[in-house]
């Protein structure tokens, strides 16, 4: 028995395997592999103030915009400037950016972010600034500072950082506006250069859970260069090369026809119809799989009904004779963009798969 396998453009593979023959016709299964790279975030970036002066000065304002879809999350972090190792960041796994109704969510968000401890230095008292006081390593968790920490009695994180969160419908486009809020409080402190991410989402959670940092562990040394000396950089490219699309493939349609118009190919292609509108909005293929069963062109109708992600394959099985074709449609993740193998004529003996 042979295997061989075809390219369905960058995101997916197939192949058919002559498994038995009978009055039906050829038994073959189809395979669907996802050969795309997982990729934790979907966007990722750096921010710092404008002008000469890149910390965010108390008083002063900077912006981040992104787009995003329903089940991902923004994270951020940025040091707390007068101390040795303290840093903003909201909490694991990120601000919550659409409702569970599928409404985005704006306004005032300040309640989101939280001031951490990378424990990487004994806290110093801020009121002082740094000059005069000692330096000294220590070795611990990554820890909310949530009021006093031995040293001074912080204010709350959202009195220090205001966080606002605008959306665009037409353009599916939020930007953040973080404020340095320390000028309203005892203490005034710049913010450092920062990072951000949006995080890739599957079945509606972030592929990531922890992206930053995971409290009660020890920080890592990208996020500690931020939290110690304000430098972005080591945990920009971090997330930059872990930046890209999360191609999971939706379920799958696998149509067995006869004649020389594609059925399959005819009904997608109407993108107006309601018959593919479940299928590009949700997954669901209902709908799609009875307007196949109800042509009178098509032999038989198979279905993949969970989401393949990167890295898995999946299969089906169908039977069919010489001369007849089959198709096949998947969709790119939640999009409206499908990769699709048509037209695969079963040949005469030997069965080789074209």
């Amino acid at each position: 028995m042979k295997k061989r396998t075809l390219p369905l453009l960058l995101f997916a593979a197939l192949s058919a395997l002559l498994a038995s023959c009978n009055s039906e016709g050829e038994k073959r299964t189809i395979t669907f592999e996802n050969n795309s790279s997982v990729k934790d975030y979907a966007q990722s970036g750096t921010f710092q103030a404008e002008g000469s002066n890149v910390e965010v000065m108390p008083g002063q304002e900077i912006q981040i915009t992104f787009n995003a879809m329903k089940g991902q999350t923004l994270m951020f972090a940025t040091m707390y400037g007068n101390s040795w190792d303290l840093f903003f960041a909201p909490e694991n796994p990120g601000i919550k950016l659409f409702e569970s109704n599928g409404d985005p969510v704006t306004g005032d968000i300040s309640d989101q972010v939280k001031l951490w401890d990378a424990g990487t230095k004994k806290n110093n008292d801020p009121r002082r600034g740094k000059k005069g006081q000692p330096r000294e390593d220590e070795d611990r968790q990554v820890t909310e500072i949530n009021g006093k920490d031995g040293t001074y009695d912080y204010p709350t994180a959202s009195e220090m950082m205001k966080l606002n969160l605008a959306y665009d419908a037409a353009a599916s486009r939020f930007t953040l506006t973080i404020r340095n809020n320390t000028n309203a409080t005892k203490v005034q402190t710049p913010f450092s250069t920062g990072v951000w991410a949006v995080s890739n989402a599957f079945d509606g959670k972030p592929v990531n859970e922890k992206p930053l940092f995971d409290a009660g562990k020890k920080a890592g040394t990208e996020l500690v260069a931020i939290a110690e000396r304000g430098n972005n950089q080591p945990l920009g490219d971090k997330l930059a090369a872990n930046t890209g699309a999360f191609t999971a493939l939706s379920p799958v349609i696998v149509v067995v026809y006869k004649g020389e118009r594609n059925p399959l190919a005819a009904t997608i292609a109407n993108k107006m119809n309601t018959d593919t509108q479940d299928w590009a909005q949700s997954g669901n293929l209902d709908n799609l799989k009875k307007a196949m069963e109800d042509n009178p062109d098509v032999k038989s109708v198979h279905t993949i009904s969970s989401f393949t992600k990167p890295g898995e394959t999946a299969e089906t099985s169908y039977t069919a004779r010489p001369g007849e074709k089959i198709a096949c449609a998947a969709m790119i993740g939640h999009s409206s963009l499908t990769v699709s193998y048509n037209h695969l004529t079963l040949p005469t003996h030997p069965p080789v798969l074209l």
